[in-house]
């Protein structure tokens, strides 16, 4: 049985409400740990202060208060969940636009890509560079950008 199984059981230990296996199991790793040693104490402390505590009288109309708190907040609570669904819907039919246009983006430029690509990998001459260019027809920023950053 481990730490937190041991931590788990002490405070039923403490009341009184575990098996006999069970507290046979607890005495035996209290006596050899001394950290949960210490954490038992510290529950004997609290359920002992908690025992020999004074009664005192609540305040008129606690319980209302009390109440009327618990279900303000169950209500803040559930306004704010749809919101949080639809800000969900909406990054998700976002995420969905993106992807779209970033696949129809690649398909409808992917011939011009892998020769740009072409052009990037290899380190032609200024008048290759050229030459290849005006095979196409135009030339383009992006393809003056990448004869700009391959010199």
């Amino acid at each position: 049985m481990n730490h937190d199984d041991m931590r788990a059981l002490l405070s039923s230990f403490i009341d009184e409400e575990v098996s006999e296996s069970d507290r046979l199991t607890v005495t035996a790793h209290l006596n050899s740990c001394p950290e949960c040693r210490t954490i038992m104490n510290e529950l004997m402390t609290i359920k002992h202060n908690v025992h020999t505590a004074g009664d005192f009288d609540l305040p008129y109309g606690f319980a209302h208060s009390l109440t009327r708190s618990l279900h303000h907040k169950q209500d803040v609570m559930k306004s704010w969940l749809g919101i949080e669904q639809s800000a969900q819907r909406l990054v998700f039919g976002l995420a969905v636009v993106v992807l779209i246009i970033v696949g129809l983006t690649s398909f409808i430029q992917n011939e011009e890509a892998s020769s740009v690509e072409h052009y990037a990998n290899e380190f032609v001459s200024d008048s290759g560079s050229t030459a290849v260019l005006m095979k196409r027809g135009s030339i383009s920023n992006d393809d003056v950008l990448i004869a700009v950053l391959t010199k």
